[in-house]
């Protein structure tokens, strides 16, 4: 049985999907964007019968990056990402723990560190 697939024009042509050579019917490439590709594989038996099936790939996005973050000062801090504050701490003996998703491009992290008198 051979498989022959006729990609969508926005998955690059890899491993000989091309006229008249074919793959070994797997495919590992990676999609650097998301959305739909429609797509048709033809499936041919030893008899050469053929038939054709109309299949749609959908590529999700990716769910954003995850920022944790483990931090401890003297005597208490806040935390922002992007200028928005994380959170607080005032308890120089534990460490605080935040965790916020990242955004695509630059991200900037600042820590306010807080001498207080004793």
């Amino acid at each position: 049985m051979a498989i022959h697939p006729t990609l969508g024009a926005w998955l690059p042509v890899a491993c000989g999907w091309s006229e008249p050579e074919y793959c070994d019917g797997s495919d590992q490439r990676t999609p650097n964007a998301s959305g739909t590709s429609n797509f048709t594989v033809r499936v041919t038996d030893a008899n050469n019968a053929s038939v054709d099936r109309a299949l749609a790939l959908t590529v999700a996005s990716a769910p954003p990056a995850l920022l944790g973050l483990t931090i401890s000062t003297d005597n208490a801090n806040e935390v922002y990402l992007n200028g928005v504050l994380l959170g607080t701490a005032n308890d120089w003996t534990r460490s605080s723990n935040y965790s916020a998703a990242l955004q695509s491009g630059t991200n900037v992290l600042a820590s306010k560190a807080l001498m207080q008198a004793v």
